[in-house]
């Protein structure tokens, strides 16, 4: 038993750690995102006399735009239009002029700079991700918050909201300082993960309270 404890106190404090160190650097530096929702640049260029191949033009955006992250998108099925969008707050005109004279000398091709079509993407935060979601988690848990209390009244209906603000908050609280702590991108798999673990923290508290309802003893018991 002592094994056990000593265990579970372990993960006890390693998650404390996490989730300090994650508030931390979520506080001063902010989560990470994917490159299409962090603030970035997208170039859109047509190459139509010459077939690209996109191993030959991870190499030219390497030599470009060295040491930043892209994308590269076909914008029609002949794959003559790209859509790059780069993992940088803004490109130079010298930047752009020596993408372009590489992919000309490359491919042989008259494309000028002027002919490219520069976006600068703004950030996406994470708040207006989940904000669509707020709403009907908040009346999903009042109405799980209900049952509880109706299904296990022997527990204690102020026993039954401490475990679920424990249960519920404190494991996706952990998973966000995870993503926080190591700079995980959060992207379109970030929500699900969260749902599921949601998921997970209601089957879990369902075993709890059901424990506890069997230890709990009938007030009008006796001792004999």
């Amino acid at each position: 038993m002592k094994h056990k404890a000593y265990i579970k106190l372990i993960i006890v404090l390693i998650a404390l750690i996490i989730i300090i160190a994650g508030t931390v650097i979520k506080i001063k530096n902010g989560m990470n995102y994917i490159i299409k929702w962090k603030k970035s640049v997208s170039i859109a260029f047509h190459i139509h006399e010459a077939k690209v191949e996109k191993n030959d033009l991870k190499g030219i955006l390497n030599e470009s735009f060295p040491g930043s992250k892209y994308i590269i998108q076909n914008l029609d099925d002949e794959e003559d239009d790209y859509l790059i969008t780069i993992d940088k707050e803004q490109i130079t005109d010298e930047e752009k002029n020596a993408f372009v004279e590489k992919v000309n000398s490359k491919y042989e091709t008259e494309v000028k700079a002027e002919e490219i079509e520069t976006v600068y993407n703004n950030p996406v935060k994470l708040f207006d991700i989940v904000k669509p979601y707020i709403i009907p988690v908040l009346i999903t848990a009042v109405i799980i918050a209900a049952y509880f209390i109706l299904r296990y009244k022997k527990v204690g209906a102020l026993n039954i909201i401490e475990n679920l603000l424990y249960g519920i908050i404190m494991p996706e609280w952990l998973y966000l300082s995870i993503l926080s702590l190591f700079r995980i991108p959060i992207g379109y798999y970030t929500l699900p993960i969260a749902i599921l673990i949601y998921l997970i923290s209601i089957i879990v508290l369902i075993n709890v309270f059901e424990k506890q309802a069997q230890n709990v003893k009938p007030k009008d018991s006796k001792k004999k």
